[in-house]
């Protein structure tokens, strides 16, 4: 009996501390929802009301932070991001879904995600389980030939950081892009750019910003 007062004794400590961490939680929650909602559209507020759905919370959380990017405080971060990843796929000649890619080169979507699992192409996140393939990384339906070496080659694995290498001019290779470099069938120097590219700490860069799907 005594076992059994202890235990239930420790249970109602822990309901206790966990229902104190969901008051904190809610208020320190409705503090900021309080201070996005103020930029929120008028719209956006009565779909809120009318609906009481996370959808049309979230909603209005997204149009306070469009109508006021300062209200988040990594907006001009991910804007920066946004505008560095458009002007290097366009730089790319744009980019290829899973499907596209698998049309293009003949091989089953499972063998494209394959080949993006083991590193051997580079894929923006694109949705929570979608990518796309910069086009620059194909020659009419295969990749390009030595592009898995080079992505081996170098310690960078941020999906942007990886095309920002592969496109940029070498002073090494006298102005020469590691992806010139391959098209020209010189993998070994291209290898040796992608090599001497990067560091170790670029394996914990942040997620790239994720493409919108069209």
């Amino acid at each position: 009996m005594a076992i059994r007062n202890r235990a239930a004794g420790s249970l109602e400590t822990v309901s206790r501390t966990r229902a104190a961490l969901e008051r904190t939680a809610l208020d320190r929650a409705a503090a900021v929802l309080e201070r996005l909602f103020a930029q929120a559209p008028t719209a956006a507020l009565r779909k809120v009301v009318d609906e009481a759905s996370l959808a049309a919370v979230t909603g209005a959380l997204s149009a306070a932070v469009a109508a006021d990017p300062r209200a988040d405080p990594l907006a001009g971060a991910r804007a920066r991001g946004v505008a560095r990843r458009d002007e290097l796929l366009a730089q790319a000649g744009g980019a290829l879904s899973p499907a596209a890619v698998a049309e293009r080169t003949g091989m089953s979507r499972q063998s494209v995600n394959n080949w993006r699992r083991k590193g051997q192409l580079i894929a923006l996140p694109r949705g929570r389980r979608d990518f796309a393939f910069p086009a620059c990384q194909f020659v009419e339906d295969r990749p390009v030939p030595g592009l898995d070496r080079v992505l081996a080659a170098s310690a960078l694995r941020h999906p942007l950081s990886q095309l920002e290498m592969l496109l940029a001019p070498s002073p090494r290779m006298e102005g020469a892009s590691p992806l010139a470099l391959l098209r020209a069938g010189r993998v070994e120097d291209a290898v040796a750019v992608a090599a001497a590219s990067g560091s170790a700490l670029d394996h914990e860069a942040p997620a790239a910003p994720r493409i919108a799907r069209a």
